[in-house]
């Protein structure tokens, strides 16, 4: 539940305010199924429909740069207001949706579809959301007390046996060889007529993979604490320069879940003069989550951490690797049997073959679901978090913006978005799927987003 007084918080400055979002989903669901609805009027509310069109992503690195949106209003309007705008629309969706299915009109089928996936990414928006603003509020009315982190007593048990596991052992390094393979990328504009996808799934493209090596599991929290006992965060030689640049004009010196409990001997805004031991980085650093409160990285370590592509790429450079690209994700989960998904052919199913669809509320540990593991015996595809590729977001040949949403992905074409592939604990199963191409900005921090790091086969190819 949000408390009314946030309604008008953004704790993510580069997304609008709670408040959009309630006006958002049903401005969103109107403009696209207008055109199908019967006995209904031109407009509940001709402002609304445009005040809440679009949503906002600009540039990370200069937030004066943005696509296409509608003007911010100097005074965004009332809650009552905007819920009877939403109730009006969803009353009139929902006397109309049964003959607009009825009528077998696959277009109108395929908006319907389409709304649908777009609240259930927003509901994944929201989230993430909540979670920066629960760390906001614990920093602003504990932090500064020095009060001890009080983790929430409604602890979800099932969560916690999964979250503190200690199964996993993060000193032994556990690469698995992927042979070289063709893969197929996207999925063909006349194929699965029947099926609803984004316009960034569709297209074709056949790439063969060179034999690689990867982690056969996502990097840990454990893992990605030694990365900052070692003052990753403070040596450039990890780090491109527009990466260095950026996280040092944000002081970003730790993953955005993680809150930093003060310590006399150990900060991480300034490079340590003096050995750091793992041990302080778990002593000294909470993980929020979004339902359960903060727990010391002591308890959950074998958690994935989740970190921006910029964190992923320093992280592994560190380790003399790289991140994934978007073909070798593919080869690596569907193997040579090309299968639907990383565990073969049956439907998804939360808690069996991963975390996914809010079964557990957060992340787990990541050896958490061995039903799960890919044919070269990897874990984790569709868990936890999306998982990052180093590859831009581009069309695939034969792509076609769609005709009901033109700028759903074109926009973001810019060099700075990148691909995502799996899924998160607050991805619902509708959306895992093969083809599913998410995107996010390489330096930004808020989503649910983990990785693993690669190698070359050859000894003398560059790893970055």
């Amino acid at each position: 539940h949000l408390p009314s007084t946030h309604l008008l918080t953004q704790p993510i400055q580069l997304r609008h305010p709670f408040l959009f979002y309630i006006g958002h989903l049903p401005a969103f669901a109107w403009n696209k199924l207008n055109l199908y609805l019967v006995n209904t009027p031109l407009s509940f509310n001709a402002e609304y429909d445009i005040i809440f069109e679009r949503g906002i992503d600009p540039i990370v690195d200069d937030p004066s740069q943005c696509h296409d949106h509608p003007p911010v209003p100097i005074e965004w309007p009332t809650l009552s207001s905007i819920l009877q705008y939403k109730d009006s629309i969803r009353n009139a969706i929902l006397s109309s949706s049964n003959s607009m299915l009825n009528e077998n009109n696959a277009v109108a089928t395929h908006a319907i579809e389409m709304v649908i996936e777009h609240e259930l990414m927003h509901v994944e928006t929201l989230y993430y959301m909540i979670l920066q603003l629960r760390i906001s509020d614990f920093l602003c009315n504990h932090l500064k007390s020095h009060r001890n982190v009080n983790q929430n007593q409604n602890t979800c048990e099932e969560w916690m046996k999964l979250a503190t596991s200690k199964t996993f052992d993060n000193e032994k390094e556990c690469f698995v060889r992927i042979e070289a393979g063709c893969v197929e990328l996207g999925i063909e504009a006349d194929g699965k007529k029947n099926e609803f996808k984004w316009d960034i799934e569709y297209g074709k493209e056949s790439v063969c993979v060179e034999s690689f090596e990867v982690s056969q599991y996502p990097v840990t929290i454990y893992q990605f604490a030694q990365f900052i006992a070692s003052n990753g965060y403070h040596n450039p030689a990890f780090w491109t320069d527009s990466d260095y640049q950026f996280i040092q004009s944000q002081s970003t010196f730790y993953p955005a879940s993680w809150i930093y409990v003060s310590s006399p001997l150990y900060t991480p805004h300034a490079p340590s003069h003096h050995h750091v031991s793992i041990h302080e980085i778990l002593s000294h650093f909470h993980y929020f989550t979004a339902y359960y409160g903060a727990f010391p990285l002591s308890e959950v370590y074998n958690l994935p951490v989740f970190v921006s592509l910029a964190e992923a790429r320093a992280y592994a450079k560190w380790k003399q690797c790289r991140i994934i690209s978007e073909p070798e994700y593919h080869r690596m989960a569907f193997g040579n049997k090309n299968a639907e998904y990383s565990w073969g052919s049956e439907s998804p199913v939360a808690g069996k073959h991963g975390n996914f669809g809010w079964k557990y509320g957060s992340a787990v540990s990541v050896d958490s679901f061995p039903d799960g593991v890919s044919e070269f015996g990897v874990h984790g595809c569709y868990s936890d978090g999306w998982e990052w590729t180093d590859s831009e977001l581009s069309p695939f040949s034969g792509f076609t913006p769609m005709v009901e949403y033109p700028n759903y992905s074109t926009d973001f074409f810019d060099g700075h978005h990148y691909v995502l592939k799996g899924a998160s604990w607050a991805t619902d199963c509708t959306l895992i799927r093969k083809s599913f191409r998410n995107w996010y900005q390489d330096h930004y921090r808020y989503v649910f987003s983990k990785f693993r790091i690669a190698r070359n086969i050859d000894s003398n190819a560059s790893f970055y």
